[in-house]
């Protein structure tokens, strides 16, 4: 996730798709990060989702993240326009982009629609 994170600018459903996964940035990335189990952010899990990375380049500096909270989780939520796109991301696959949009739509302002059916 790291790596493609890195060379594509985010892990989306594409990410896992064959292409992406054979891709020869991704893969070259994939060779120069380690995973390893932080004990203190584990033993806060499932309460907190945490992640802390911490990247050295070239010159020797050790750069340090601590995320607390992963986007998405109600600490820290996506905004309208990330929700959407989400949602537009995982849904047109399965019903089409027309019918997602319009439920989306109808999401949107589920005080006025009639019934859910209506929509797709």
């Amino acid at each position: 996730m790291v790596a493609t994170a890195l060379a594509h600018g985010s892990v989306r459903l594409a990410a896992y798709e064959p292409a992406r996964l054979d891709d020869p940035v991704t893969r070259a990335l994939m060779e120069r990060i380690s995973v390893a189990v932080d004990p203190e952010l584990d033993a806060a899990f499932p309460g907190q989702r945490a992640a802390r990375v911490v990247i050295e380049t070239r010159d020797g500096r050790r750069l340090k993240h601590l995320q607390p909270n992963r986007k998405g989780d109600p600490e820290e939520p996506l905004t309208d326009v990330e929700l959407e796109g989400k949602f537009m991301e995982l849904s047109s696959p399965v019903i089409g982009e027309e019918r997602a949009r319009a439920l989306l739509d109808c999401l949107w302002t589920l005080d006025g629609c009639a019934t859910m059916r209506d929509s797709v």
